[in-house]
């Protein structure tokens, strides 16, 4: 892993937390929205503390992320 630097907002989630996150993160996009090609494959594996964004790669090319920000709808947004 790599080293996040002192006093930056982002931090690495631990197991429960990840389930939490991908679950609402998978929740919010639908077949229309870019990522949905990877539905299976997203994973989250950053959080901000300072708001509900999340760094997202794909479990099988962990070189490949993606800036999300969750609404926490718990719908297709």
């Amino acid at each position: 892993m790599i080293p996040i630097p002192k006093r930056c907002p982002w931090f690495y989630v631990g197991k429960e937390l990840l389930n939490g996150l991908t679950t609402e993160l998978k929740k919010e996009f639908g077949p229309e929205h870019f990522l949905y090609q990877w539905y299976e494959k997203l994973v989250v594996i950053d959080k901000c503390e300072e708001n509900d964004d999340v760094l997202v790669a794909r479990n099988d090319d962990f070189g490949l992320f993606f800036w999300v920000h969750l609404t926490w709808s718990g719908k297709i947004d």
